[in-house]
């Protein structure tokens, strides 16, 4: 396994590491799927711990696997749209590189956990449009889409439950309303697994519904 870490965005501490597999002849596998992982942690962190698992167990079901770090609310007021941009940049760069990684440019997966499941969520709705393309330096939308998308325990609307202190909003975004996922979701968007407990502590299960 070949483990790469590359700087995703100028000026930023975005980075995308990602677990490659090598082509396997003996069962003629020379493209794989690839996955995203966009790991949680209330715009504040990410557990490197918890995400790397996360990979290595995508690596483990066959994919070629990733995890994103993206940027952090202390790392830029207002945060967004960086996390989407990050997550945009992130997709290019693998659709640039598949055949240097064998990955199959018609199976790339983004998958979300918690807020990573906002940054998820939004770019669903939102990676065809014309300001995120312009981040992204792409002139076609079909470059940034996502083949699939998995929702794990999403946060969807920030006045459903989470953040508990809604101060905590002014310093992701000048509208939240720009950023209340369930709103903006339309026939563009990719086919999308969503999963969630009824119990949730933290992030309420209302979220999941909405979207």
């Amino acid at each position: 396994m070949k483990i790469i870490r590359e700087s995703i965005r100028e000026n930023s501490s975005a980075f995308l590491q990602g677990y490659l597999k090598s082509a396997d002849v003996q069962t003629n596998q020379y493209k794989y799927p690839a996955v995203i992982i966009v790991p949680g942690g209330s715009y504040t962190h990410i557990s490197l711990q918890q995400a790397e698992n996360f990979a290595l167990n995508f690596s483990a079901q066959g994919y070629q696997s990733f995890y994103l770090r993206y940027t952090f609310e202390h790392e830029a007021l207002p945060l967004m749209p960086n996390p989407l941009v990050e997550l945009a940049n992130s997709i290019k760069f693998i659709k640039e590189h598949a055949n240097e990684y064998n990955i199959d440019t018609d199976r790339i997966v983004i998958a979300g956990f918690s807020i990573g499941g906002h940054i998820c969520s939004l770019y669903n709705n939102f990676y065809h449009e014309q300001w995120l393309m312009d981040y992204a330096h792409v002139d076609n939308s079909d470059i940034l889409k996502p083949n699939a998308v998995i929702l794990s325990y999403p946060v969807i609307n920030l006045h459903d439950g989470f953040p508990k202190d809604l101060e905590s909003i002014l310093n992701w975004v000048n509208d939240d309303r720009q950023i209340e996922a369930d709103k903006y979701v339309s026939k563009k968007n990719a086919s999308t697994f969503i999963w969630h407990t009824a119990d949730d502590p933290f992030v309420p299960v209302k979220n999941a519904l909405k979207y």
